[in-house]
């Protein structure tokens, strides 16, 4: 029973990892970046393997009754800065998070409320910013984003360049 009970745990650890990341993360957002809050953003998901965040239409309704473009860029912006800082926060590591550069496909009217996933990074490109992170010099990591509506199609795509410069 035992060994039961030790299993389990070891295999909810992740899931109570991933829970007060997802509260933390949240909690970053609506207390330092007014945007967030506004918009009525939500953090769904921020474990190991990614971020993923929402955002109602009522909040970001454009003049055509869809989503507005800058939200839909703003969503996917915050959902890569937000995977970002929990995987520094997660490495025991602090710095400043900034976008360097970003490109945004828009490939359908958003007319619901939207999900942004943050898509797979490679290993090798995270350890190689954390690296320079350690030795005090400036990291970066190109990042993806993935944009749904509500039934599932892929609304609009984000790619961009983040830097994460080490403490002063």
């Amino acid at each position: 029973m035992r060994m039961i009970l030790n299993m389990c745990d070891k295999l909810s650890q992740p899931l109570r990892e991933s829970r007060f990341m997802r509260e933390t993360l949240q909690q970053y957002l609506l207390d330092n970046i007014p945007l967030s809050r506004a918009m009525q953003v939500e953090v769904l998901d921020a474990g190991g393997t990614g971020v993923s965040v929402w955002a109602p239409l009522p909040a970001n309704i454009n003049h055509g009754g869809t989503m507005f473009g800058g939200s839909l860029s703003a969503v996917a912006l915050l959902c890569a800065w937000g995977w970002a800082h929990v995987r520094l926060l997660g490495s025991g590591l602090s710095g400043h998070i900034v976008v360097q550069r970003s490109e945004m496909d828009y490939l359908l009217p958003a007319a619901s409320a939207v999900r942004a996933s943050t898509e797979a990074v490679d290993e090798e490109d995270w350890d190689k910013l954390l690296r320079a992170v350690r030795r005090g010099r400036k990291g970066r990591i190109a990042l993806s984003v993935r944009l749904e509506d509500e039934q599932g199609a892929c609304c609009a795509r984000m790619s961009g360049v983040f830097v994460v410069l080490p403490p002063a």
